[in-house]
C-alpha cells in the first residue's frame, strides 16, 4: 500500500509517475510497487506527517511541499 496526500490521481500512468514520485517511508511509488510485485517487502506505510490540503484543486499542484518530495 501506497498512501499519499492527494497530487493527482493518475500518476502511475503518466511516465513522471514513476521518476518524480513522492517519498513515503523513504519509497517512491515506484519502488513500493516494484518490491510488492515482487515479494520484496510487504511495504505499507501512511504520510500522516504531510500537512498539505487533501483536496485535490488546482492550487494544492502549486505548493512548494510537492517540489521537495519529489525525486
Amino acid at each position: 500500500m501506497f498512501v499519499h496526500s492527494c497530487y493527482r490521481h493518475g500518476h502511475i500512468l503518466g511516465g513522471d509517475g514513476w521518476t518524480c514520485s513522492f517519498v513515503v517511508g523513504n519509497n517512491t511509488i515506484g519502488e513500493a510497487i516494484s518490491d510488492w510485485y515482487f515479494d520484496r517487502n510487504s511495504f505499507q506505510m501512511i504520510d500522516t506527517q504531510n500537512d498539505v490540503p487533501r483536496n485535490c484543486d488546482i492550487s494544492t499542484l502549486s505548493l512548494p511541499e510537492f517540489d521537495r518530495k519529489c525525486l
